[in-house]
């Protein structure tokens, strides 16, 4: 069929109005998903839209405080705590169970679980350096891939149902994923150009961020919804470099960090903790104790001097052991659960 040439020009001119409206609505919704996307907020029932959140929000992760009970009667009787928390501190003396074992031997773990009794502290680690959550958290949107968290979440439960006294450890300022998702909340490199990466490959969160702060302040306030009685912050200090971008006062830093955690979270029932880098950290007055990991028995006596704790040494400082040194037990211990012989106890 042959077509005049106006009816050709007028066909060639509405096949390129309709190219430039398609383009148009093509931009129009990249700019609208765009838009869209800082009101999203992930959780473990899925992906929803919450418009209440600031548009000026350019983290990209909506993390939601959990709804945390103020005031929750402690009920004493079989299958909880066999008395009610004190409001002064007592000395550790109890298990813990690290990432690697929650992976490796959960077996093992859930199996020495059964001879815990009401009291006893346990310590569990909850998440990873790398930002991977080993339980199902509302505010980490990121998973383990190594460990079943279903697993753990029933370990937990388990636990707080038979009164242990349970201690939730997890790296506070070293965390690849979060500091990856969120720029403006990490440890920069001097030349302002990408984030300072350590040699384990992992981004550090920068103690001086609002964002930071408050997403460990969230992740705190879950795990204490929980049933846990205490959190333990590991890597709470900063990284041994000198080209990263902060050139403030580091110790300064750190210690007003911890002093902000211990106010608003801990209470006369839930203690805020520390892993010290070095004895002679700054520990913040109020419910908090001081860890130790990775240090020889031989060093004990020597090591708790220099914390400078004095009168409640033995209460509010604590050895991450790796074995079952009575050297430690001068203060406060907690030792591998997979390594614990309960049988020796039944003995006494």
């Amino acid at each position: 069929m042959n077509l005049s040439y106006r009816t050709r020009r007028f066909l060639q001119g509405l096949g390129v109005f309709a190219m430039v409206l398609a383009l148009l609505l093509l931009l129009a919704s990249l700019v609208w998903m765009l838009w869209l996307d800082r009101f999203v907020v992930y959780s473990r029932e899925g992906t929803k839209f919450d418009f209440s959140l600031s548009s000026q929000d350019i983290s990209g992760i909506a993390a939601q405080k959990p709804t945390v009970p103020e005031d929750v009667n402690i009920v004493i009787g079989e299958g909880t705590k066999q008395e009610e928390i004190s409001l002064e501190l007592v000395q550790l003396a109890g298990y813990y169970a690290d990432v690697s074992m929650l992976e490796r031997e959960f077996d093992l773990v859930l199996q020495q679980a059964e001879n815990i009794t009401a009291g006893t502290p346990v310590m569990l680690d909850v998440k990873d350096m790398y930002g991977y959550f080993l339980y199902d958290s509302s505010v980490g949107i990121y998973p383990s891939k190594t460990v079943n968290t279903s697993r753990v979440n029933d370990l937990i439960a388990y636990l707080d149902a038979k009164g242990a006294y349970l201690i939730a450890r997890l790296p506070a300022f070293k965390d690849q994923r979060y500091g990856l998702d969120n720029v403006p909340y990490g440890l920069h490199h001097e030349s302002m150009r990408y984030l300072y990466m350590d040699e384990d490959r992992c981004y550090w969160l920068d103690p001086n961020s609002e964002g930071a702060m408050n997403y460990i302040t969230e992740i705190t306030l879950e795990l204490k919804g929980m049933g846990f009685d205490e959190v333990v912050y590991d890597y709470f200090w900063y990284p041994d470099a000198t080209n990263l971008a902060f050139k403030g006062n580091k110790t300064e830093s750190i210690t007003n960090a911890a002093q902000r955690l211990v106010k608003n979270c801990s209470t006369e029932s839930f203690c805020v903790s520390f892993v010290a880098q070095e004895p002679k950290f700054a520990l913040p007055e109020g419910r908090t104790r001081m860890y130790l990991t990775g240090r020889s028995a031989t060093d004990a006596a020597s090591l708790a001097a220099e914390t400078g704790l004095e009168d409640d040494i033995q209460i509010r400082l604590v050895f991450v052991a790796d074995g079952n040194d009575t050297r430690f037990d001068a203060y406060g211990v907690l030792r591998p659960i997979t390594a614990a012989r309960f049988e020796d106890m039944d003995d006494e």
